[in-house]
């Protein structure tokens, strides 16, 4: 696996504060800021040099938000920008959470998609791809496609490097059995 490689999982949408896949979401580096200069390694700092690497570990992800690094989970007590909150209160820095302090109603990256931070969901025709039923099959092919490795919580996907991005195009996913 590389994390230059992107999979996208159309499906019932993600649960994003899942913790084998939290380090793992694709994040649009086109629809944010980057992170806090507080964030930032000591390279990173000063005018113009702001990074979205922020703790340079060759990866963009919510990590970048906090000073969690490695396999370590983004804890809310490990938060090193002051424009991000646990909006959805589970006690980590998620990209719902980036979502919510980053969405600004405009099309940064110019590709018919407002403030699409990380994947979309088709079906609400919205930027939040959070599976709202909690059915759970999109963030199961996610574990499927790129769960991460030795973080003592799940099982590696087939790709434990690559990024997800979670399109959300139903509420659910049923198979016909007729």
């Amino acid at each position: 696996g590389d994390p230059r490689v992107l999979i996208a999982v159309l499906d019932s949408g993600s649960y994003w504060e899942d913790r084998d896949l939290v380090n793992k979401w694709f994040l649009s580096e086109r629809e944010r800021p980057p992170p806090a200069d507080a964030c930032q390694k000591p390279e990173n700092r000063g005018e113009g040099k702001r990074k979205y690497d922020a703790n340079a570990d060759g990866v963009f992800n919510v990590q970048d938000y906090t000073t969690a690094t490695g396999h370590e989970q983004p804890a809310i007590g490990k938060l090193c920008d002051g424009r991000v909150m646990d909006k959805n209160r589970n006690g980590i820095v998620d990209p719902q959470d980036l979502i919510a302090a980053f969405s600004d109603g405009k099309d940064d990256d110019k590709n018919g998609y407002i403030d699409d931070i990380a994947g979309w969901d088709f079906f609400r025709n919205d930027n939040d791809a959070m599976d709202e039923t909690r059915y759970g099959h999109g963030t199961g092919e996610a574990h499927d496609s790129a769960g991460e490795t030795d973080n003592g919580v799940g099982e590696a996907g087939v790709c434990p490097k690559c990024r997800v991005m979670p399109l959300r195009v139903g509420d659910s996913f049923v198979a016909d059995a007729n």
